[in-house]
């Protein structure tokens, strides 16, 4: 397998994809990709290692990367008009990274397996982060204000995260706990209708405030 060095680059205004690498290892370190046509970085088929990286506005996504082995270290992705990350199959380690200010979500994560620490997932029109039959080693980041809420499926996963209820909108924000929608099993709607009332005085003579009469 070739493998394919950047590095101390600026990748400005370029019309498609800012660095396209299909089957070969890729490395980028210390460099900007700004306003690309396309994706900011696209990876696939093999290794990628991202350290001090800058995509900023990109017209897709910021990174995808599909059945890679992938280290992000140190990666901002940021304006862009799709997610900040797209990793799909393979496996990724995710460090002092962000992911801010996208038009979907902040990390968009499928059929992968996942170590991240110490990233940052805010401010993205959709969720922080979403799993779709991914594996989990470690999650433990920070999310705010992303407008679904920090994740779709990963709360189990992510043992980092309280339940919300505070910054994030959206239904995992509010939470049937939260609301008590859908929580009665029923158990307190015999009693009040099974006849006990009849021998006395109508319900409303009870006193009682949270009678309802027939």
């Amino acid at each position: 397998t070739s493998s394919i060095t950047i590095s101390n680059a600026n990748l400005s205004g370029i019309g498609s994809t800012g660095i396209d690498v299909d089957g070969a290892n890729l490395t980028v370190s210390d460099t900007e990709i700004m306003s690309p046509g396309g994706a900011g970085i696209i990876t696939s088929q093999a290794s990628l290692s991202v350290g001090n990286v800058l995509i900023d506005s990109a017209v897709s996504s910021g990174l995808v990367a599909s059945y890679v082995t992938s280290t992000i270290d140190g990666l901002t992705t940021q304006y862009n008009g799709l997610n900040g990350l797209m990793i799909s199959g393979g496996s990724t380690t995710m460090t002092g990274s962000i992911s801010q200010h996208n038009g979907l979500h902040g990390l968009q994560l499928s059929s992968a397996t996942a170590d991240m620490t110490g990233n940052t997932f805010s401010h993205n029109s959709g969720y922080g982060l979403t799993c779709t039959a991914a594996e989990i080693l470690a999650c433990d980041n920070v999310f705010g204000d992303n407008l679904l809420g920090p994740t779709d499926t990963c709360w189990d996963e992510c043992t980092g995260l309280t339940m919300p209820g505070g910054e994030d909108t959206g239904d995992l924000d509010t939470g049937l706990s939260d609301t008590g929608i859908g929580v009665d099993d029923g158990d307190d709607t015999a009693a009040p209708s099974e006849g006990a009332d009849t021998a006395g005085p109508p319900l409303s003579d009870t006193g009682d405030p949270t009678a309802v009469l027939p």
